[in-house]
């Protein structure tokens, strides 16, 4: 008996080799990462500034606390009711400005969005016409209908 060494094309299914469109979707995920590690990297200078400036701050206040020859008076005792007004005013303050921070963090990452998906857009189309150009794919193919499609969502997602 003679034992076939056909292939079966199991092996084939299982390379090793990513196919293009999971390589898409790593190329876009590390392009996410990389968006996301600089977003990072600036928050992470930003705090440190303003670390550096409170310290400034602070600093110019005991220095000034210093060169005052006396202290003033101190303040006349508040009732009870006036300090939890005064608490419940900044309460409301805070919470006032934590909407007004969030507000703005919304419209911000909603711009950033938008941008973003603008650029995708962008590579997309340049990545599907330059697959076309090669000859090696035609615009029936499923990683170039695949490419039209989520063109064709991040365009409704823009609308």
């Amino acid at each position: 008996a003679v034992v076939s060494t056909q292939s079966t094309g199991i092996k084939d299914s299982f390379s090793d080799e990513p196919s293009p469109a999971q390589k898409i979707s790593l190329l876009k995920t590390q392009e996410e990462l990389t968006q996301l590690k600089s977003r990072v990297a600036k928050l992470t200078l930003a705090k440190e500034r303003y670390k550096l400036k409170l310290q400034h701050v602070l600093g110019e206040f005991d220095r000034h606390q210093e060169l005052v020859p006396h202290q003033p008076p101190p303040a006349p005792e508040l009732p009870a009711k006036a300090v939890a007004a005064t608490e419940d005013q900044s309460c409301s303050l805070a919470a006032e400005l934590d909407q007004i921070v969030s507000t703005m963090k919304e419209e911000k990452i909603a711009s950033s969005r938008q941008i973003d998906n603008e650029k995708k857009i962008e590579d997309l189309i340049r990545e599907r016409n330059t697959l076309l150009e090669t000859g090696v794919y035609m615009s029936s193919d499923l990683l170039i209908t695949q490419i039209d499609q989520r063109i064709k969502e991040l365009l409704a997602a823009k609308m």
